[in-house]
């Protein structure tokens, strides 16, 4: 081979850092992996220890921060006119006691002092805070109206976040 075969053939075979498109693309498919796995596990270290740390706090401190969160968003809520009536708060509060008469002698140990209060609010939602302090909206309320098994299904779902500390 001359000189001239020689150059040209390792010019045709060679490109950028010696690697074909192809592998290049490869490496960098195998990089951003390797990136997305980083993160997805230090999402799920950051879970596990947060689930440790809540697992070691005792229930008491779930309820004195439900309660303070719950004294907060009741003191919010509380405008005069807006309150809601006497037949919706009766309905939720049936429901809840049909729900808190079924807890477990754990479940009851970590909810300290379930306690349930109905805001008018249009949106139809509910939520709970630690220690089982759970908000019904009148908005859920007037969708799931006639349809207590609707309604207790959502408390339970809400309940639930409160007894699994979430």
């Amino acid at each position: 081979m001359s000189g001239e075969e020689v150059r040209t053939a390792n010019n045709s075979t060679q490109q950028g850092f010696g690697h074909s498109r192809s592998r290049i693309a490869a490496e960098v498919g195998v990089v951003l992996l390797a990136i997305v796995l980083l993160i997805l596990g230090a999402r799920g270290c950051a879970g596990l220890a947060t689930g440790a740390i809540v697992a070691g706090l005792p229930p008491d401190v779930d309820a004195s921060i439900g309660k303070t969160a719950g004294e907060a968003m009741r003191a919010q809520h509380s405008v005069a006119g807006s309150e809601p009536t006497t037949e919706e708060k009766a309905r939720v509060d049936r429901v809840f006691e049909e729900l808190r008469s079924g807890l477990t002698d754990e479940e009851k140990r970590i909810l300290v002092a379930p306690r349930v209060t109905v805001l008018k609010d249009e949106q139809v939602n509910a939520f709970a805070l630690p220690g089982g302090e759970v908000f019904v909206l009148t908005g859920l309320l007037e969708r799931t109206k006639g349809d207590d098994a609707q309604l207790k299904g959502v408390l339970a779902h809400e309940i639930g976040h409160a007894v699994k500390r979430h």
